[in-house]
């Protein structure tokens, strides 16, 4: 699996609530990934655009899973306004990651579009 993919899934784990474990196993990940597929004296920039491809990727993924027939088992056994919320929050992230993907150049910006996501009201369900 790509680690798009990978990063996904741990995305709706966090889309479930604040979850500062996921958020390092989410820079985890990528620091690993890094390191086991760029040679020792790597480009910043080739890494950089590794990072949009996972980004866009892992975007699409979140969009999927919630729109498409694969759903999330996690995210189907949770409370209905639990659920609704984190569908909505992980909605969110797909779109900015796949509209705004060119734009996040680090690990770091990519972890603070889903915190900004997790946190936003507006995902709440009533």
């Amino acid at each position: 699996f790509d680690v798009g993919s990978f990063v996904a899934n741990l995305v709706f784990a966090a889309s479930l609530g604040p979850s500062p474990e996921v958020h390092a196993m989410i820079h985890a990940a990528w620091v690993t990934y890094v390191g086991a597929t760029t040679p020792l004296k790597s480009d910043n920039a080739a890494t950089a655009e590794m990072l949009q491809l996972a980004c866009g990727f892992c975007g699409c993924e979140l969009i999927r899973r919630i729109v498409g027939a694969a759903h999330v088992d996690d995210l189907e056994k949770a409370p209905e306004a639990i659920k609704l919320t984190a569908e909505k929050t992980a909605l969110a992230i797909g779109c900015r990651l796949v509209k705004g993907r060119e734009g996040i150049g680090s690990i770091d910006a990519l972890l603070a579009i889903v915190q900004e996501e997790v946190g936003n009201p507006a995902h709440a369900s009533l």
